[in-house]
């Protein structure tokens, strides 16, 4: 890759490199927000889905307080009745009381809560969770409604001194408390749908700030102690952190920014400017959705090696890796902002319209890799867009994401390969759609698409609905290519000859693309006729697979070509798409 185009000295494009490379091998391995799922563990089967949430937190870690009373709203959506419910909860969780009423406020007496098992969420969590299942004397029918209210608290001798350093974790401790994911199990987890709009107040000692996503109902002191109310009326997942932050809050135009960061951490004004820059940029080619008041907290230990990112609507939560790498280096700056510009996006795809369905994957981590690299173009320029292309490129190679079982239609997140095939083919899945469609009609289109589906739930057809509306192309058969099949296609210049002709040079390239069906692909040809020269780009656009010849026509030699130069093709390779004169 042409990398002195960035105008970054040789050895700070090496870190920028892996700096993205990095972002992208997080964003495979530990990113993850709300998705409905069925799962069976041993004997058990999950048949609850949550419809509601109630929840109280009383937090002293100085005290080894961790306590929480819990009133949720279920539905038996598992199609049969059933007397059973089942749970899992972190293992140092203890059940302090369980009720079950009905939706008159009636009780349904429980003949037992017994331990069924235990399974691991994934691999964020450190333990294995019990499997909890409680029994009642009655029989909840399909669709039934039930209340089950569940009081519990923290063993004290799991209240830590210093966080953990995974920050999808349940962690107690003085220096900052936090739950952050779905994996977490401070919550019940009933399976199915733990997505479910919630009321959550906190009691903490004075001296500290909540961050928790919805709108801040009331704040009020209490002896020694502050309660924060939260409602969210939006489906989430109730979490929250709580710590001894410094609060930093800006507010420009109705657009309010705040940040909650440990102590020790430093910030400058510029990392807050980016933040409204991409908060500007999203509303306006995308519409308002509605949230005025985005946060940002500091989870996990302090000095921490790891990264990642969780959304939680208004609410998102980064380790310190994250901003340390900001205020550190350049590059860093580049790593902070990539994180900024994904998880931003989730508030309009994933929060803002509820889509469900086929390509949830797609539409939601892929289309956030992709926002995040076009945002990188629109605020930062096009070469730093292009690296981040690249990288989409190399973990999907890496990460062999051509070989997931699943295709792009159906995908989720159950290994690395399908992770690599909806985060970075599917990112270069919408390039080529937005190719496709042109930037005008593509960018009206989505935009017509959140207007119509905002604060609603949508599908695939929904989408290509909109996007047809726009075009005289066939959207669906143009998508079918890549969501129904996992391409494998390898592009290479296969030969270049130079003729000189009168006071021009005529260069015939011969590409070839190998692929096991024909694919419509959009790329371009770069060129430079000097090491100094601006690189220049001719756009190809090919409908089937073979050789193909290309004629660049230029005044001076070239002296080196590239193939797809902004890496938007879905490919599996990255070597022989360069030529450089002998």
């Amino acid at each position: 890759m042409f990398l002195g185009t960035l105008g970054l000295k040789k050895e700070n494009q090496m870190k920028l490199i892996k700096h993205i490379g990095v972002i992208a091998s997080f964003l495979l391995i530990t990113a993850c927000h709300a998705v409905p799922w069925n799962i069976q563990a041993t004997n058990v089967e999950y048949r609850f889905k949550v419809k509601h949430y109630e929840q109280h937190y009383e937090i002293n870690p100085e005290s080894k307080i961790f306590k929480s009373k819990q009133n949720i709203a279920l539905t038996n959506a598992s199609g049969s009745a059933t007397n059973k419910i089942a749970f899992s909860l972190h293992p140092d969780l203890m059940i302090d009381q369980i009720t079950v009423k009905d939706v008159n406020d009636r009780e349904i007496q429980i003949k037992q809560t017994k331990r069924m098992g235990s399974r691991k969420w994934m691999d964020l969590n450190e333990k294995k969770f019990p499997i909890f299942e409680t029994q009642v004397l009655e029989t909840i029918k399909p669709n039934q409604k039930i209340v089950f209210d569940i009081h519990y608290h923290l063993n004290p001798e799991a209240i830590e001194d210093i966080p953990k350093e995974n920050i999808w974790a349940l962690t107690i401790s003085p220096k900052t408390s936090y739950a952050i994911g779905p994996y977490t199990g401070n919550n019940p987890i009933f399976c199915r749908n733990l997505i479910a709009p919630f009321n959550l107040s906190i009691k903490y000692p004075a001296g500290n700030y909540s961050c928790v996503p919805g709108r801040l109902v009331f704040s009020k002191k209490e002896a020694g102690y502050v309660i924060d109310s939260y409602r969210s009326d939006l489906p989430n997942i109730p979490t929250f952190s709580c710590a001894p932050y410094k609060k930093i809050e800006r507010k420009k135009d109705d657009i309010t920014v705040v940040f909650y960061l440990y102590p020790q951490q430093k910030y400058d004004e510029e990392m807050i400017d980016y933040t409204f820059n991409v908060v500007k940029l999203y509303s306006y080619v995308f519409g308002d959705n509605g949230t005025k008041s985005y946060r940002f907290g500091t989870v996990g230990r302090i000095n921490s090696k790891r990264s990642g990112g969780e959304n939680k609507g208004n609410a998102i939560y980064f380790p310190d890796l994250v901003t340390k790498n900001y205020m550190e280096t350049k590059e860093g700056k580049t790593y902070y902002k990539f994180f900024v510009n994904h998880e931003l996006f989730h508030n309009w795809n994933l929060f803002y319209v509820r889509w469900s369905g086929k390509l949830y994957e797609w539409f939601g981590e892929g289309g956030a890799n992709f926002v995040a690299a076009w945002a990188y173009e629109q605020i930062e320029g096009e070469q730093i867009g292009t690296l981040a292309r690249r990288h989409f490129l190399e973990q999907f190679i890496k990460n062999k994401g051509y070989r997931s079982v699943k295709t792009l239609e159906y995908v989720n997140k159950s290994g690395r390969s399908e992770r690599a095939l909806m985060y970075y083919y599917g990112a270069l899945v919408w390039e080529q759609l937005r190719q496709k469609l042109g930037d005008e009609g593509f960018f009206t289109a989505l935009a017509d698409f959140f207007k119509k589906y905002g604060f609603r739930n949508a599908k695939y057809e929904d989408f290509l609905e909109c996007m047809q509306a726009k075009t005289t192309v066939d959207v669906k058969s143009y998508l079918d290519q890549w969501i129904k099949h996992n391409a494998k296609i390898k592009l290479s210049i296969n030969h270049v000859e130079i003729q000189q002709k009168a006071n021009a040079y005529e260069t015939a390239v011969e590409i070839k693309v190998n692929s096991n069906k024909d694919y419509e692909l959009f790329t371009s040809l770069a060129y430079k006729t000097s090491a100094q020269a601006e690189l220049q780009k001719v756009p190809i656009h090919l409908t089937r697979k073979g050789k193909h010849t290309f004629t660049l026509t230029t005044e001076k030699k070239p002296v080196f070509i590239q193939l797809d130069p902004d890496f938007g093709v879905p490919r599996i390779n990255l070597d022989n798409c360069q030529w450089v004169s002998k």
